[in-house]
């Protein structure tokens, strides 16, 4: 028996293909933080902490040795459960056109919730750092609605700093009408504008800030994000009509270099 205990479920692989199909497409649209740091995979539910480099002294002694401590960086689980209905597995198994989706849509954005939490907020309890908090530049004030000089000065910033492009400009959904404009009186669109300061067409609508917009450099290293266990599907037990499912992931984050981003403010 495995973690996800699917075996308890007795669903053929149909219905499990079913549910990752519609989940994927969730996470494909709104895992955020995936889309502007290094995704490192594959390591494992037994990847439990990840080294740090650091040591600490401790104040105990081991006969004449000083000691020094290891420092890591923990591995969090996250879970989110949810119901499928008993109809819903017949409609999958009888090869209906369509079924109903809505408990793992719902289910699956929240995954996408905490994850994205986790890249760019952390979890400071725990020792881990978020992307955000970690940015040592001030932000950038965008004045009105001219979100083209605040991008520019945010990447000279960056070039200053030594951090190459090319570059992601991140920004909440309320914001993204600003940039459907033209540049200046020239007539240019905006977007095609930003496309040349950012090395490429790297404008992602993000839910997941909490305010304004984040210039993130796209040329690798700088965040990782370390997956022991990548997003799975799980079963605990049925009850009534319903299964009770869960997703499950086990994972961190790490930050190497916190200059290679900055924060736009309006």
């Amino acid at each position: 028996m495995d973690i996800l205990r699917r075996e308890n479920a007795q669903f053929p692989a149909s219905i499990w293909s079913a549910i990752e199909k519609e989940a994927g497409l969730v996470f494909g649209k709104h895992l955020t933080g995936r889309k502007v740091v290094d995704f490192k995979g594959g390591l494992g539910i037994g990847f439990s902490s990840l080294p740090t480099g650091r040591v600490i002294s401790s104040k105990e002694k081991l006969g004449e040795a000083s000691v020094g401590v290891r420092m890591n960086t923990p591995v969090i689980e996250l879970k989110i459960p949810f119901s499928f209905p008993e109809s819903e597995v017949e409609a999958i198994l009888r090869e209906a056109n369509a079924f109903d989706i809505s408990s793992i849509e719902k289910a699956a954005k929240k995954v996408c919730v905490a994850e994205n939490e986790l890249v760019f907020y952390g979890l400071k309890k725990e020792g881990i750092e978020g992307l955000i908090p970690s940015i040592p530049h001030k932000p950038i004030k965008a004045k009105g609605d001219e979100i083209l000089p605040a991008v520019a000065e945010g990447i000279k910033e960056l070039v200053n700093s030594e951090i190459e492009g090319p570059y992601a400009l991140l920004i909440q959904p309320q914001y993204f009408g600003k940039l459907f404009g033209v540049a200046g009186n020239s007539g240019y669109p905006l977007t095609l504008k930003l496309a040349e300061l950012l090395q490429g067409n790297n404008i992602i609508v993000a839910p997941a800030l909490k305010s304004g917009a984040l210039l993130v450099s796209l040329r690798g290293g700088d965040y990782e994000l370390y997956s022991g266990m990548d997003i799975g599907v799980g079963y605990s037990e049925k009850k009534s009509t319903n299964h009770e499912l869960f997703f499950f992931e086990t994972l961190t984050f790490r930050i190497n270099t916190p200059e290679a981003s900055i924060a736009i403010e309006w």
